[in-house]
């Protein structure tokens, strides 16, 4: 793969690099997503340097394969852009970075971010990635366990107190009347390991709530069957966005929407050729595609899901917001009654005619010219 060795840089080692955005860097250049220069021209594109933070790696993340393929079919570089595609340790720790000015653009999950705006962090979604929830609450099969409501007094497990799946957790919880803090435990036991499926099976934990990934390796790896007892209003929420700050969205645009652009055309070739993308994710992370006695991977089950949540209809706009679904989420993770965010404010279209702006039929030859060569 062209970059993949860069993809090993560290979340926590990125601060400081030209992209991020830091007031203090004299030498950011024309063009560097730090550096608010004018654009040079409508007919030409400026080399920029830009990063993107993953909450987690490429496959654990299954919605954020669109931008791994991006990285690999050159449609980055096709922008003049130099992405630098940075996994991280969850959707708490990326929102705190984005807001720091660490981190330019990020895809942490809905929960995360709809839990910062709710504290009041500036935050902007200027590309819907993904319109398939990816979050769940689950119970062993045979648990007299029914709803979220039931979880009072008792134990549900998370993967990390910084995972998305936490402020899911929380909003399920307000939603059926409960206190997160207070009537409910919550108990960190890892992320689908030997560790996890011990505290599910002796009963440490009486639920466990998670992103589908996790689900997907206790099913496969542990042969554990889990029921999903988060309430169904859930289900269609949207997952993921490309989110960045109202300062960065004001001050390079154009950058911007050329990143969202090769992230469109990069959806829009995996929707034509899915195998050549599943090549990328399984050498971006192999050990997550390794078969079962009964041919199924975890890697394999988290791209199906993450394939239907992304694919869109013939002509179809590329990174619309449904803000009906993210008003239903607000309600649903901070009342009704809430006004301290406005859902208009958090969801910019502003650019998705410029991401949009391709030649669609050009992908498409692309796409089936390659999946019918392989």
């Amino acid at each position: 793969m062209k970059r993949l060795a860069r993809t090993a840089v560290l979340l926590a080692l990125v601060a400081g690099v030209a992209a991020c955005g830091d007031d203090g860097d004299d030498d950011a250049q024309p063009g560097d997503a730090a550096s608010g220069a004018p654009s040079s021209g409508e007919d030409v594109q400026e080399a920029a340097s830009i990063d993107i933070g993953l909450s987690t790696s490429f496959n654990e993340g299954g919605a954020t394969y669109m931008i791994l393929a991006a990285q690999e079919l050159g449609y980055f570089e096709d922008e003049n852009l130099d992405v630098e595609i940075v996994p991280g340790s969850g959707s708490g720790a990326l929102v705190e970075q984005i807001v720091a000015g660490n981190m330019p653009v990020g895809t942490p999950s809905l929960g995360a971010v709809v839990e910062g705006l709710g504290a009041g962090l500036d935050l902007v979604n200027f590309y819907s990635l993904t319109y398939a929830f990816n979050f769940g609450v689950y119970v062993v099969e045979d648990s007299p366990i029914q709803d979220v409501a039931e979880l009072e007094g008792l134990t549900v497990g998370i993967t990390e107190p910084g995972g998305g799946e936490v402020a899911v957790l929380s909003a399920a919880l307000t939603g059926a009347g409960l206190e997160a803090a207070t009537d409910v435990g919550q108990l960190a036991i890892g992320t689908g390991d030997a560790t996890t499926l011990k505290a599910i099976m002796d009963g440490t934990v009486d639920a466990y709530a998670s992103s589908t990934v996790e689900l997907n390796t206790l099913q496969v790896n542990g042969g554990l069957q889990l029921r999903n007892i988060l309430p169904a209003s859930f289900r269609d929420l949207p997952s993921r966005g490309l989110i960045t700050t109202t300062r960065l969205f004001e001050e390079r645009p154009d950058v911007l929407a050329r990143l969202g652009r090769a992230v469109a055309k990069a959806s829009l070739y995996c929707q034509h050729d899915p195998d050549t993308c599943v090549d990328f994710m399984k050498q971006a992370g192999p050990e997550l595609w390794e078969e079962n006695d009964e041919g199924v991977s975890v890697g394999q089950l988290v791209f199906d899901e993450a394939w239907r949540g992304t694919t869109v209809d013939d002509g179809a706009t590329y990174g619309e917001h449904r803000t009906e679904l993210y008003e239903q989420f607000k309600q649903i993770a901070a009342g009704e009654d809430d006004e301290d965010w406005p859902v208009g404010r958090f969801l910019r279209d502003d650019l998705l005619e410029q991401i949009n702006d391709f030649d669609r039929d050009a992908i498409i030859s692309q796409a089936t010219s390659s999946a019918g060569g392989s």
